[in-house]
């Protein structure tokens, strides 16, 4: 959130606010200074690494790491780690680093190399992902605060009078539950940035993820994940990261005074689409709509999602990704549902010992001269005959949406499950016997939206939502709404 304010600096003056906003991940940046090997910090390398967005981390160095590459040159090396630091003296690491290019050499102009990483942190020298050194970590994404319910500024005329006041609430600061381990805390923070004729005040709210002895990167990177997918989930819509912030080691500067380094993450992102998001209305859930506390529910969010992580990250990618081909988003969505209730629902047609009695029974039958390729074709496809095919998980997961609150969605009649069935088929075999029976332009999209808005209903569900409020949650998104109501696309 961001307000630009005149004239108003005594009414917002305040050193806790005079703080320089670190970059987000989707800014785009420089860092120019001196790198290295961490095994080889000696043999220090001028060069400038360049964040995007859409490209990630990448190092272009005047000069090479090994001595040897400027007379001889030698084939690319990848690196696990590049360290460095930037003129202004910030410590950087970049991980899974990458040789993209090499240039010069065999005692010709000077070598230049192009590195790419996977990872970067702004903030402290450490040499591997998995050092467990960082205390807490501090989540940034799209309208946490609409999710949260809070808002930061009241901007109204004074009375009687030609002045205007602005008002900021600083009093983010409560828990949001615990699991396992692991404290979740809700805060906020605020920035300045001020000229002789303009003042600019820029506020946000954070998930502080605190766990009970000092964590990984990849550890924090995944909880930061797992939170942002919950508050998606709650909005209905792809929340794309704003800002990961570390709590790395203590740093004494005197006898008295000391404090935990702040560690800076950016990384290449999978949806860089998300710079131009479209506004949607408020969030299904928000955090006031959790029981309280929210442990449980929480814990069960977080269990499910190592359970479920195959489930959830095509869901999180069908609801992100607009860009993509609607076909793709298609299979990723459909596929998401079907996996879901393998996962939530693990039944067969028949008893496994009867099936296992059943396909011997069946191979066995097979006319000897078979060749072995249809043998082996045979036998894969009566290793999973025992399953309920697409058509009965949909019809199944209906049921279970009708049983806990009292009706289904409109729109899944026999013929529109047929289509999906189809369609899924199509794109999975390219069959021509489907042609004309598939799903197409605004009736595809539209399945999609029906099977995400199905996926929403059973995840609430899932989690520990009671049904009252699931049901609530359906009717604050506005198309959602209607696709709930109403047979066919919405006008």
């Amino acid at each position: 959130m961001r307000l630009n304010a005149f004239a108003l600096r005594r009414e917002v003056d305040d050193e806790s606010m005079s703080m320089a906003k670190p970059h987000d991940i989707n800014d785009s940046f420089d860092l120019d200074g001196f790198w290295w090997l961490p095994e080889a910090p000696e043999r220090r390398v001028a060069g400038v690494l360049r964040y995007t967005q859409e490209e990630g981390p990448v190092l272009t160095l005047t000069g090479t790491f090994d001595p040897t590459q400027e007379a001889f040159g030698s084939e690319m090396e990848d690196r696990a780690v590049i360290h460095g630091t930037t003129k202004d003296e910030k410590h950087v690491s970049l991980f899974k680093v990458l040789q993209m290019s090499r240039k010069g050499g065999f005692f010709q102009e000077a070598v230049h190399e192009v590195y790419r990483g996977h990872t970067l942190a702004v903030g402290w020298h450490f040499a591997s992902e998995e050092e467990q050194i960082f205390s807490k970590s501090y989540v940034i994404f799209e309208d946490i605060e609409e999710w949260l319910g809070h808002r930061f500024f009241d901007f109204r005329p004074v009375e009687d009078s030609t002045d205007w006041r602005l008002n900021i609430d600083r009093s983010v600061s409560r828990p949001l539950g615990q699991i396992e381990g692991v404290k979740f805390n809700i805060g906020s923070g605020f920035y300045t940035d001020k000229n002789s004729t303009s003042f600019t005040v820029s506020a946000h709210c954070y998930v502080e993820i605190a766990p009970d002895e000092p964590k990984s990167l990849r550890w924090h990177s995944a909880a930061a994940f797992k939170i942002r997918g919950l508050a998606s989930l709650c909005a209905g819509r792809h929340l794309p990261a704003r800002r990961l912030m570390l709590d790395g080691p203590e740093v004494r500067f005197s006898k008295d005074h000391s404090r935990n380094t702040e560690v800076s993450v950016y990384a290449s992102m999978l949806h860089q689409e998300s710079k131009k998001v479209r506004q949607y209305e408020r969030p299904m859930i928000q955090t006031s709509d959790f029981p309280d506390p929210a442990d449980e529910l929480l814990q069960r969010w977080f269990d499910g999602y190592e359970d479920f992580s195959s489930a959830q990250y095509l869901f999180l990618t069908a609801l992100a990704d607009r860009g993509m081909f609607i076909n793709t988003r298609f299979s990723f969505a459909i596929q998401a549902l079907e996996v879901f209730h393998r996962l939530s629902y693990p039944t067969t047609i028949i008893a496994p010992k009867d099936h296992a009695a059943l396909q011997k029974t069946l191979m066995s039958a097979i006319p000897e001269g078979t060749p072995a390729v249809m043998r082996d074709k045979l036998k894969g496809l009566l290793a999973f005959s025992n399953e309920p095919s697409l058509g009965q998980r949909l019809k199944a997961l209906l049921r279970e949406v009708r049983a806990r609150l009292g009706e289904a969605p409109a729109g899944f009649d026999k013929a529109f499950v047929k289509r999906l069935v189809d369609t899924r088929n199509y794109y999975t075999h390219f069959s021509p016997n489907f042609e004309g029976q598939i799903l197409a332009g605004a009736d595809m999209h539209y399945g999609i939206r029906r099977i995400v808005l199905l996926l929403v209903v059973l995840q609430f569900l899932r989690i520990g939502l009671d049904p009252a409020t699931v049901r609530a949650a359906i009717d604050k998104q506005s198309e959602f709404k209607k696709l709930w109501k109403e047979e066919g696309n919405p006008s």
